[in-house]
């Protein structure tokens, strides 16, 4: 579970990155460019996804809370943003059930830490 959500944040980074003018495509994506642009999201979510991998590979408890936290909060904020401004699309539903299994993840690797 934890490599899949890891796999998703790396590919958004990836996604943004590329030169294509992801936000453009869709209304959804102003209130992401209302805050940074493609390329700042684009690191952000590398680094998400970045800080998700290294926590994994190393077994570093803080850093997998950390990164799982800020995963979730900006899952739940893209699901919002699409439900917001495309309420028929199933990317409002995926990605809230994304933002539920990465705060899940949170909680788990709390518990198994003891806290």
């Amino acid at each position: 579970m934890e490599v899949a959500m890891t796999s998703l944040a790396l590919w958004w980074g990836i996604i943004l990155l590329l030169p294509y003018h992801t936000f453009p495509t869709s209304i959804a994506y102003q209130a992401m460019a209302g805050i940074a642009n493609e390329t700042v999201w684009g690191l952000f979510m590398l680094l998400i996804g970045s800080a998700q991998l290294l926590g994994t590979i190393h077994n570093n408890y803080q850093l997998k809370r950390v990164s799982l936290l800020a995963a979730t909060g900006v899952w739940f904020f893209i699901a919002s943003m699409f439900g917001i401004s495309e309420l028929f699309t199933t990317a409002t539903g995926t990605y809230f059930i994304i933002g539920c299994l990465t705060g899940w993840l949170h909680m788990k690797v709390g518990a198994q830490n003891g806290r």
